[in-house]
């Protein structure tokens, strides 16, 4: 039975939603820096006798260093963190100097606003100095700092950063052995969750994975079921994709006991062999329909779950890792959906039990894992093709698993594709941050003077608005959804601090401390929505509102309009200067997705019947994932604030495709997770017949890419298959019929088998077919 309960509830919440809680430590840091920059500034300020403005201003440096500084390690962090001081410094300078001057200080904030959104175009270290910078120009003007108390100011920067790369270094340096030990469990604990949410008993297995392949529509509690397994599966794949971000970031060798390809492999074996487990495990029906055996398997399964105490030579894990796997493996003789599950229970076990032999051990290499265990990819491949062979085969939907090498075909839905996406217009070719440079630019200048007329004394919130509605964003629709964060948090965060600063009143010794509660909540919350960040800011920026003397009703009330303001106008410059619309890069990620599906199919199929890969599947799942994600963040603007035809199709799609993603890592799963290598000797008719499902599952990929892409709608109306033929449904079962009922679990027609029901599974949630059929997807 699934686990009940508050802490269960609170460790998904908190501990895998933050696998290896990096965003906790990354909070704790903003913390801790805002705490030693406001007491070295406090002590600085209090010896030169100035107000605790100087203060706030130091901690809020600090808090915006660790939040923005994001290169890959930690050597690049602490680089990009003291070459910040360089333009945080002449920033602020630039505006001492020019604010007495309006003219001048119209001028120079906009050539500020330019440069600080131009420098994302050398990556990382120069978006983050870029918006140091302009923060250090911001408080200038907060401050109304003349030149004659500019170096005290400069000194509340410095003390900012140099806090910041203080906590980076000496008190909270990256620590990646710890960073693994936490990484591993949480792994393991999501494998449990999603083992309880799959063995569930519900009165109807219609919210099942296999329910949805088939064409039921869930509901009641089985539907309620599929949403929960949905929510595992993908605490289960944010858990795998933090350990190889990991990876991508430290040597493996020197804080484990394995080699970085052998825990990617592990890895990925304990992802895609407790996804088919589900999977499995569902198909078999609710838990009191199974037998006994499999009762005992899928316990025996739990018991490797369970993290070995002691290392791992001794008796006790020795002897629980023996008893599980004779456990599953006893149950792999029973027949059916049942002894199919078992074989899925005992190849999870399998896999747990390689994880189990995974230890943090720093400076340690040694082969701990079986030589024999999952048959892996070729580790020499043989020359990669290219995609345009495969995808030339999905133009037409004439592909087969034997013929995956033809020839590239010039007319193809993605050569054809890249003609559609030539750039019609000069500035379409222009960098992504000159072009959202000109854009910020323009807002800013028509924010400037808007401000201006809002309040002559705080009219830079309305440049702030402008300025901060493009940070990270490349679309129109990321843009309008941004600024309707901005203004959500705002908002909110004006009553929060309307009802704080009155209660606490004007006492710096509480304030302060507030200060860096306020910049580890935003810190921790901030990933997870933007008008999270914004409340908290606005907190903070109250609260030195209030240490300057200034707080009141009406200064929140312009603080407001102001935000509306810059909002209104970063909107505008990004629909009308040089917009970049957010539908085309939809369509654009979805067929990226879909090219590199077809790929996948086709790869792992040439797997399936030849018994080899010329890729790497685990990378090609990877970059599939990956895809998926990047369609997700395209969908995102228009699932908040589209039209209600643009939420609805943004939505459609991502969910179609979030399914079909889980039938194609049952598809790899199908091909590498086997223990023997396969075989040619199928019976009469198997191969042809699995051709025949392949052809017409990538007939389907070719025309789902027509559909989402106005250019490529050519030859086909749009949800309709270039021409008729068998059902998939039908052509699965020509294959089912071949093959023999009574398997070893492991032959090639048992991988067969598991494979043309994953790729029934992505024909049926490819988007056009599953508008074609209706009720695909769970509630």
């Amino acid at each position: 039975m699934a686990r009940r309960g508050l802490r269960p509830t609170l460790r998904r919440i908190v501990v895998d939603a933050d696998p290896g809680r990096i965003r906790l430590r990354s909070a704790w840091a903003t913390a801790l820096a805002v705490i030693i920059a406001i007491a070295a500034m406090g002590a600085v300020a209090e010896s030169a006798r100035k107000g605790p403005e100087l203060v706030s201003v130091a901690g809020f440096m600090a808090m915006q260093v660790v939040t923005l500084v994001s290169d890959a390690t930690l050597r690049q962090r602490q680089v990009t963190m003291a070459l910040s001081i360089l333009p945080s410094t002449a920033a602020a300078t630039f505006a001492a100097v020019t604010m007495p001057h309006p003219a001048a200080g119209d001028v120079g904030i906009v050539a500020i606003v330019f440069f600080s959104v131009w420098l994302r175009r050398y990556g990382p270290r120069g978006s983050a100095c870029g918006i140091i910078g302009f923060f250090a120009y911001f408080f200038t003007v907060l401050t109304a700092t003349k030149p004659d108390t500019l170096p005290l100011l400069l000194v509340a920067i410095v003390v900012g950063i140099s806090s910041a790369l203080f906590v980076r270094t000496v008190v909270l340096p990256e620590r990646p052995h710890m960073q693994l030990r936490t990484l591993l469990p949480t792994l393991r604990n999501t494998s449990a969750d999603l083992l309880d949410a799959a063995i569930v008993d519900v009165s109807s297995s219609a919210g099942s994975p296999a329910a949805a392949a088939a064409g039921d529509r869930p509901n009641g509690s089985g539907g309620a079921t599929a949403r929960t397994l949905r929510v595992r599966l993908g605490a289960l794949s944010q858990a795998a994709a933090a350990i190889y971000d990991w990876q991508d970031r430290f040597d493996t060798g020197r804080h484990a006991n394995v080699t970085a390809p052998e825990l990617a492999q592990v890895v990925f074996d304990v992802q895609m062999s407790m996804e088919h487990a589900a999977h499995a495990l569902h198909r078999a029906g609710p838990r009191r329909d199974y037998p006994g055996p499999l009762i005992a398997a899928v316990e025996a399964l739990r018991s490797t779950m369970i993290p070995a105490t002691m290392p791992t030579g001794a008796p006790p894990f020795r002897q629980r890792s023996r008893d599980a796997l004779e456990c599953t493996a006893a149950a792999t003789a029973l027949a059916g959906a049942a002894g199919d599950a078992a074989w899925a229970v005992h190849r999870a076990a399998q896999a747990q039990l390689h994880l189990q032999s995974v230890h943090v051990a720093p400076g340690r290499v040694a082969r701990v894992l079986p030589s024999g265990r999952a048959r892996a990819v070729d580790p020499k491949p043989a020359p990669d093709p290219g995609p345009e062979s495969c995808r030339a085969d999905v133009a037409d939907g004439t592909a087969s698993a034997s013929r995956h090498n033809g020839a590239s075909d010039t007319h193809s839905p993605d050569s054809r594709l890249r003609l559609a996406r030539q750039p019609v217009l000069a500035w379409q070719s222009w960098d992504p941050a000159t072009r959202a440079a000109v854009q910020c630019a323009v807002a800013a200048s028509v924010a400037t003077v808007i401000g201006r007329v809002i309040s002559a004394d705080r009219w830079y919130w309305a440049v702030l608005a402008a300025f901060m509605i493009f940070y990270g964003t490349t679309t129109s629709g990321e843009v309008l959804a941004r600024a309707w964060r901005r203004v959500l948090g705002t908002v909110l965060g004006v009553v929060a601090a309307l009802v704080i600063v009155y209660a606490i009143g004007r006492h710096p010794d509480v304030l302060l401390p507030l200060i860096a509660v306020y910049a580890l909540a935003s810190q921790y919350l901030g990933p997870l929505n933007y008008a999270y960040r914004v409340f908290f800011i606005t907190l903070i920026l109250a609260t030195l509102y209030e240490l300057m003397g200034v707080f009141d009703l009406r200064v929140m009330e312009i603080r407001i309009d102001e935000t509306f303001a810059g909002a209104a106008v970063g909107i505008a410059a990004a629909f009308f200067v040089m917009s970049t619309r957010s539908t085309p890069v939809l369509t654009t990620r979805i067929c990226d997705y879909l090219a590199q599906l077809a790929d996948l199919v086709t790869q792992c199929s040439a797997a399936l019947l030849h018994g080899r890969t010329q890729h790497d599947l685990r990378r090609a799942s990877r970059s599939l994932d990956a895809a998926l994600a990047a369609v997700g963040k395209a969908a995102d603007p228009l699932e908040t604030v589209g039209n209600r035809q643009h939420r609805r199709d943004a939505a459609r799609w991502h969910r179609c495709l979030q399914a079909n993603n889980r039938f194609a890592h049952e598809l790899v799963g199908a091909a590498v997770l086997e223990a023997e290598p396969a075989d040619d000797h199928f019976p009469p008719g198997t191969a042809s017949a699995f051709d025949r499902v392949l052809e017409h599952v990538l007939g389907d990929i070719s025309a789902a890419t027509r559909v989402t892409d106005p250019a490529l709608r050519v030859d086909s109306r749009p949800g309709r298959r270039p021409a008729a033929g068998p059902s998939a449904d039908r052509l699965v079962e020509v294959v089912l019929h071949t093959l023999p009922h009574s398997c070893s679990g492991t032959s090639s027609a048992d991988r067969l088998r598991a494979a043309v029901y994953a790729l029934r599974g992505i024909d049926r949630t490819l988007p056009e077919t599953a508008d074609q059929e209706g009720g695909l997807l769970p509630a």
